[in-house]
């Protein structure tokens, strides 16, 4: 996923929520399933620099602690190469 458009995306959902168009739970569940898709998704750049263009979403209450525990989580299985123990 373009983080650009992961980014976009969420302040679209917040943009619908703060006019009154999806609900509390609209919204978080929007934002779930829009966490969600990273998880099949190929990130477009390395695990810090997602991060750190999540830091204005957290600022803006876009995004809450619980969705970058989420995130992380999703990023680290991500980035984290298996480990191949077997011997030649």
């Amino acid at each position: 996923m373009d983080p650009n458009k992961f980014i976009i995306r969420c302040i679209n959902i917040k943009k619908l929520y703060d006019q009154n168009v999806y609900t509390f739970t609209e919204y978080t569940e929007e934002i779930e399933k829009l966490i969600a898709e990273l998880s099949n998704s190929k990130i477009e750049t390395n695990e810090e620099d997602f991060l750190l263009i999540l830091v204005p979403l957290i600022n803006d209450n876009i995004l809450n602690s619980e969705n970058l525990d989420k995130i992380k989580l999703i990023l680290k299985r991500i980035y984290t190469v298996p480990v191949n123990h077997s011997k030649n």
